[in-house]
């Protein structure tokens, strides 16, 4: 099995798998090192969800997002986004929600939205 992005995304990603999906539950797309917030739309099946995006507000001590310093600590608060794009996620043999609309299939974990913009790509 061929592993991408950061450790700490890696690890992460393991502990909420275990989440009965619920609709209003936050989720998280991990990409790479970036993260993307998105709360659960609809429970289709026990394998099935849809995952919107959520706007996100970045409200730390430099609230500007086209400011970034590495290392520097990102707060984000979340607010629905009727607009934003809606994903079909699927949980695969790999015990893992996956997002079938990136062909790479990145991980979506549950039960907690966050979002964080890797500024060292």
């Amino acid at each position: 099995m061929k592993l991408y992005g950061s450790l700490q995304n890696r690890i992460m990603e393991e502990g909420a798998q275990k989440l009965k999906p619920e609709v209003g539950m936050g989720a998280t797309f991990v990409s790479y090192s970036d993260l993307d917030a998105g709360t659960i739309i609809e429970v289709v099946s026990d394998v099935h969800i849809r995952v919107q995006l959520d706007k996100h507000i970045r409200v730390d001590k430099d609230g500007k997002q086209s400011t970034f310093d590495i290392g520097d600590a990102q707060y984000y608060r979340y607010e629905p986004d009727p607009e934003a794009p809606i994903y079909e996620c699927w949980m695969r043999k790999d015990g893992k929600w996956h997002d079938e609309k990136n062909m790479r299939g990145r991980v979506v974990r549950i039960g907690k939205r966050e979002h964080y913009y890797d500024p060292s790509f």
